[in-house]
C-alpha cells in the first residue's frame, strides 16, 4: 500500500512540482473565465427601431401616440429623421396597408444641418408598406405595439425603406 502511495504521489524530478503548477494555473484560468460571465442585457422597453435601406439600423431616441377621433399617429425620431406613421383606425391585431388609401400614410422627414428637408412619404399609389397591430394580449394598457414595413417615395424617384420595423409599447395619449 505504501509503494502505490509513493508512486502516484511522490515523482521524481520536479514532476510533481509541473503538476501542481499546471492544475493552479489550471484552476486560475477557469475561475477567471467564470467571472468574466456578465449578462449585459439591455432591454428596448419601450422602443421604436428598424432596419433602414436594407442594411443600416434606424432607432429613434424619442417617440410617441396620439389617438384623436380614431385615427393613430405614432411618432418618431433620431434628433434628424422623424418617422410619422398615421392609420385611420387601429384594431389590435390589424393590418394597414400603405400606398392605397390617404388615411393610412407613413411619412420620414429629414432634417439637414443647413435647414434643408428631403420629405418621403406614402399616399394614394405612391409607396407601399404597412402597419401592423400587434393582438389585445400583447398589448400594455397606455401603449401601442406593433411592427411595420414601408417604403416611401420622395422627389425624384428617391425612396427610402424600412425592413423589420418593431414599435414596442410606445406611449399613446388621447388628444384633446
Amino acid at each position: 500500500m505504501i509503494l502505490i502511495f509513493k508512486k502516484l504521489f511522490l515523482f521524481p524530478n520536479g514532476l510533481r512540482d509541473q503538476l501542481v503548477m499546471k492544475k493552479i494555473i489550471f484552476i486560475l484560468a477557469l475561475s477567471l473565465g467564470l467571472m468574466a460571465c456578465e449578462n449585459d442585457v439591455k432591454f428596448n422597453n419601450p422602443a421604436f427601431e428598424a432596419e433602414k435601406n436594407y442594411t443600416a439600423p434606424w432607432k429613434a431616441n424619442e417617440f410617441s401616440a396620439s389617438v384623436n377621433q380614431g385615427v393613430i399617429v405614432i411618432t418618431a425620431t433620431d434628433g434628424v429623421e422623424t418617422l410619422v406613421l398615421r392609420t385611420a383606425a387601429y384594431d389590435f391585431g390589424g393590418k394597414y396597408e400603405m400606398g392605397i388609401i390617404e388615411s393610412n400614410r407613413a411619412k420620414l422627414v429629414q432634417v439637414f444641418e443647413d435647414g434643408k428637408q428631403n420629405i418621403f412619404e406614402t399616399g394614394v399609389n405612391v409607396g407601399s408598406g404597412y402597419i401592423e397591430y400587434a393582438p389585445i394580449e400583447d398589448q400594455v394598457p397606455g401603449t401601442i405595439t406593433g411592427k411595420f414595413v414601408l417604403s416611401l417615395k420622395g422627389e425624384k424617384d428617391a425612396s427610402v425603406t424600412f425592413q423589420k420595423g418593431v414599435f414596442y409599447r410606445v406611449p399613446m395619449e388621447e388628444a384633446k
